[in-house]
């Protein structure tokens, strides 16, 4: 079984990484773009005394898309704000359970409204931002990826830890490697070079 779970690992290790290196491309792309059309107001207003009307739209969506981007992709597990005044006083295997009790609540949480986040988001199609003319839609799918990515680690963060109470062992030695900074990575022992 660790086996498996290693291999599984490796697999949704090398997605994550590649998922978060786009992230980051994406989320650079969106900064400079904010970041464009904030100046480009500030000289435009001020120095031409000729305010843009679609400046402040672009960035308020550049700004919306950044964050959610950023928490679905870029931010590992330990970057979040976590309390864990509460967590760390438990022995270990009260942890895992108390982890694997908590990402339930938030799946079946966010399962229950996620139907009616995509449906409302759907339904924005029909209306355009002012400025710009963007089907809202568009817009805010973002938000439907963010509850997607969160209903992902949550179930990824069972899974890892009904394997740790299931062997017996700790989430470092169950699954051989496993670096939250990088995904799975193997750390067996290397042949060497010729």
């Amino acid at each position: 079984m660790n086996g498996a779970a290693y291999r599984f690992g490796q697999k949704v290790g090398g997605l994550s990484r590649v998922a978060r290196k786009a992230a980051e491309y994406l989320t650079a792309l969106l900064f400079c773009t904010l970041f464009f059309s904030f100046v480009s107001q500030i000289f435009m207003r001020y120095a031409l005394n000729s305010p843009l009307n679609w400046s402040e739209e672009l960035s308020i969506i550049c700004y919306m898309w950044i964050v959610f981007v950023a928490c679905s992709f870029t931010l590992r597990d330990g970057q979040h704000v976590i309390f864990t005044i509460v967590a760390q006083s438990l022995p270990r295997r009260a942890r895992t359970a108390l982890a694997i009790a908590s990402s339930l609540v938030i799946v079946v949480m966010l399962l229950w409204v996620s139907y009616g986040i995509a449906d409302y988001v759907m339904f924005m199609k029909v209306e355009k931002t002012p400025a710009l003319f963007l089907r809202k839609d568009y817009v805010f799918s973002i938000f439907v990826v963010f509850i997607a990515m969160l209903v992902l680690r949550c179930l990824w963060t069972i899974f890892t830890a009904v394997l740790e109470l299931s062997c017996q062992k700790t989430h470092a030695a169950l699954i051989a490697g496993f670096d939250e900074t990088a995904g799975f990575v193997d750390s067996g022992p290397r042949e060497a070079a010729p």
